[in-house]
């Protein structure tokens, strides 16, 4: 009785314990060492060889599950930084081995959930993943691991779950994903994953149900593929380099979340799923009209299209979506004027319409949001004092100038349709002037050809202007009627209309070009300073003499330059030309002499270099480059063709009187008579050869990078290359400033970061980077870098209780690529700080 007794006396006991104490020895141990691999992790303190591995409870930063004598699931959360800090404080200490680590991780034979997050592992993924032929579910997110993707992970054909974000992944994306036939979720987001999707990559993973690829360097088209992803629920993509149009969506019955923003994609407005709940196609390049069809997806609750070049009319029933609660369609060329008996779906809770070309008087609907700032129309041309707004002729003249019709109803008197027959009469009469000012101007052109008909050889020089100091303009800048109404403005600046000058006023104005009069020298020629018989300033770049084969195309170039007319370029007053050894075919010497106003206040670079009240502070820096940056974007798309590979310096980069920028010697890169658009009449029709629209393309980009250089010596305050570093420091300045690691903060001049605001100067900050990319077609355009540095003299202009500056002069942005995708301006009017970014800010919960 008493062996009985003792027998059963055993057995109760061996049933207290858990069934996790027969752990097999080699999942035991590799337990006890992940301790010492992790570098003792807070949540794994308290494990010692005593502790009951099974039996633990599970916690957020700590879970491990047994199943049938094996760990099945472990789970592990630091509180280490992760490399979205860019911060490699994060990481474990040198001696870690991430190989090391997955070793001890596949002695776990059955194991199916593994999350190893925010506990500082660096290195590259190792390929021994493949070993853990269980495993369902894989989540190193937030680490610091780099590298590519190995092919051995696409042997895990039982993994559903593959989280990878917030690392330093490259590389392209696998091809072959058809080894993971179960993967339903895959999140790569916050790496630096280049290349193109591929073509089949959605019709490898039948069962795939979440994409994640945020923040990447993902590039090309959409695969077509997508569309017949029926599973798909939630896909996320934004913040790449994405184009084209997007396949169709609308048999994708499973989709819910679709966040597309911060790419490339358009111009066709895409075909979506009815049961999207969240949509995010901000930041794109959609063009033409909202779509009537956006009426089927009653179920939306959040809509983006922000920053895009949508135009035409609001549809009423856009607002009046069922489930709609923040719709946003900021910064678009949206025109006319909203129904005044809207009807506002009763879940509406912010709409944004600001920054549009919107009219007429706000529906009382919208006004009563206005009560509780839930809405924003700032910088529309509303007929409302609450948020501020443009003129309505500014929403008139800017939806014209975009090519649409802006179906705009100027704002009606009551009682009274004064305004629109006022309207009416001053179109008919401008068309008339128009009209009138154009056969003038024919008959004058017909007169002084006919005059020169007589003209002889010799005076090819200038023509009819030859030495003469009367105002006149060339019969070529007149011939084109689409830049009549440029001739006739070319006076607006306060400045000259273009002439020939004779060499006897230039050798007067600078005294036979004195040393004393001599303020510059560059690589193509000398620059005088000169006054004029009526006292007027002038500045006088004599050229290299320069061999030449057709004077007329020096001539049309030169001219050509002249139309360049704006606030913030050095303008082209005037020429003179002497010619030696001119034979019957026109070739021959050439010296040029160019006569630009006169910019008195020294170069930006100079500037720069002042001490104490003569440097330049924050506010001050971001208004120069805003204005050089507005001058390119002109030489870029003020006429048809453009000018581009202007030289952009520091140096070239003047201040006048009252520091406003101004480009000086654009145009001027290539030989004055080089074959191609030197007339800007050729290429009127913008049809360009492959040859010429790829040459193009370089030739922005260049401008862009060397502007990237300007933005940078702004930055850092100082030029990029001095004597003391052997001509090297603008190698090393901008590797260092590109690189990845250490903080560009530290490079950045102390006189402004005291008095800038930090969002202002890293969005300066991100979009030098873009600009100086090797990638040559990773940079923006100038339009891009424009706005870019627009919102952030907007964001320091509100930190320090400014006003709303002059926002774009009626541009619109196609691609803003340094702002956050999920960030709007600045508040204006009555909007409050912290609500911003509410209506195209996603909710977390449709991307988990």
């Amino acid at each position: 009785m008493a062996v009985l007794c003792w027998v059963l006396f055993l057995l109760l006991k061996l049933c207290s314990f858990s069934y996790g104490s027969f752990l097999p020895d080699t999942e035991r141990v590799a337990l006890l060492q992940l301790k010492g691999i992790l570098e003792n992790p807070s949540s794994l303190a308290k494990w010692s060889t005593q502790t009951d591995f099974c039996a633990l409870p599970p916690t957020p930063a700590l879970a491990v599950t047994c199943e049938g004598g094996y760990v099945t699931h472990l789970q592990i959360v630091g509180s280490r930084a992760s490399s979205r800090g860019k911060n490699r404080n994060g990481m474990l200490s040198s001696s870690f081995s991430l190989e090391s680590l997955v070793v001890h991780v596949s002695s776990f034979s059955r194991l199916k959930v593994l999350q190893l997050s925010f506990l500082g592992l660096w290195g590259p993924l190792p390929s021994k993943l493949g070993r853990l032929s269980y495993l369902e579910s894989l989540n190193m997110s937030s680490n610091f691991i780099w590298g590519v993707l190995p092919n051995r992970l696409m042997s895990l054909q039982s993994l559903q779950v593959l989280a990878l974000d917030d690392n330093m992944l490259n590389g392209s994306l696998p091809q072959k994903w058809s080894s993971l036939p179960k993967l339903a979720s895959l999140s790569l987001a916050s790496n630096k994953i280049q290349g193109q999707i591929s073509s089949s990559f959605f019709s490898q993973l039948p069962y795939l149900q979440r994409v994640n690829l945020d923040e990447n360097l993902l590039s090309g088209r959409v695969p077509i593929s997508l569309s017949n992803a029926t599973n798909l629920q939630s896909l996320s993509l934004s913040g790449n380099q994405l184009s084209g149009n997007l396949p169709d969506l609308s048999g994708l019955h499973n989709l819910m979340a679709l966040n597309l923003q911060d790419n490339q994609l358009g111009p066709a407005f895409p075909l979506l799923s009815p049961q999207l709940l969240y949509l995010a196609l901000g930041k794109n390049k959609l063009q033409g009209p909202i779509p009537s069809s956006m009426i089927r997806l009653r179920h939306l609750q959040q809509l983006d299209l922000s920053s895009n070049l949508l135009s035409g009319v609001l549809p009423p029933t856009f607002f009046s979506l069922a489930s709609i609660k923040y719709l946003n369609v900021a910064r678009n060329r949206l025109s006319g004027s909203l129904p005044l008996n809207l009807t506002l779906a009763s879940s509406v809770k912010m709409i944004d319409l600001s920054f549009n070309l919107l009219t007429g008087r706000l529906p009382a609907q919208m006004a009563a949001l206005m009560e509780r700032d839930a809405i924003r129309i700032q910088w529309n041309c509303f007929s409302t004092s609450l948020q501020p707004q443009n003129p309505f002729t500014f929403c008139q003249n800017a939806a014209l100038a975009s090519g649409i019709d802006p179906q705009i109803t100027a704002p009606q008197k009551d009682g009274s349709g004064g305004s629109r027959i006022g309207i009416l009469a001053g179109i008919t009469g401008g068309v008339l002037a128009i009209a009138l000012t154009s056969l003038f101007l024919l008959f004058l052109l017909i007169y002084r050809k006919r005059s020169r008909s007589g003209t002889s050889p010799k005076s090819m020089g200038g023509g009819t202007c030859m030495g003469n100091k009367s105002v006149c303009v060339s019969s070529e800048l007149l011939a084109n009627a689409r830049y009549i109404s440029k001739t006739l403005k070319l006076g607006t600046l306060g400045l000259p209309q273009f002439r020939m000058f004779s060499m006897d006023e230039l050798y007067k104005a600078t005294d036979y070009f004195r040393d004393s009069s001599l303020i510059g020298e560059g690589s193509r020629g000398k620059v005088y300073k000169g006054q004029l018989d009526d006292g007027s300033l002038v500045a006088i770049n004599c050229l290299r003499k320069e061999k030449v084969h057709s004077v007329k195309k020096v001539k049309a170039r030169i001219e050509r330059l002249a139309k360049f007319r704006h606030q913030h370029l050095v303008s082209l007053l005037g020429y003179n030309l002497v010619f030696e050894s001119i034979g019957a075919n026109q070739e021959g010497d050439v010296q040029v002499y160019l006569v630009y106003e006169y910019v008195s206040n020294r170069t930006l670079q100079a500037r720069l270099a002042g001490k104490g009240a003569d440097g330049f502070g924050w506010l001050q820096r971001l208004r120069t480059i805003i204005g050089a940056a507005k001058g390119i974007h002109y030489l870029h798309s003020g006429l048809v063709p453009g000018i581009f590979d202007n030289d952009i310096k520091i140096s070239n980069i003047l201040l006048d009187q009252n520091l406003v920028a101004k480009v000086s010697d654009f145009g001027l890169a290539f030989p004055l008579d080089a074959a191609g658009d030197v007339d800007g009449r050729s290429q009127i029709t913008n049809s360009l050869s492959p040859a010429e629209s790829y040459r193009k393309k370089l030739l922005d980009k260049k401008d862009v990078y060397n502007f990237g250089v300007v933005l940078l010596e702004v930055l850092v305050g100082r030029p990029l290359t001095s004597r003391s570093d052997g001509g090297n420091g603008k190698t090393k300045l901008m590797e260092s400033f590109m690189a990845e690691q250490g903080s560009r903060l530290e490079a950045i001049d102390p006189k402004i970061l005291g008095g800038c605001n930090m969002e202002s100067l890293e969005t300066v900050l991100e979009i030098t980077v873009k600009c100086l990319s090797e990638d040559m077609f990773g940079r923006p355009s100038m339009e891009d870098v424009l706005w870019n540095l627009q919102y952030a003299l907007q964001v320091q202009d509100s930190s320090n209780g400014g006003s709303q500056e002059d926002f774009g002069d009626g541009l619109y942005p196609s691609d803003v690529h340094a702002v956050k995708g999920r960030k709007n301006l600045a508040s204006v009017g009555k909007i409050a700080n912290e609500d911003v970014g509410k209506p195209s800010s996603p909710n977390a919960d449709f991307f988990r």
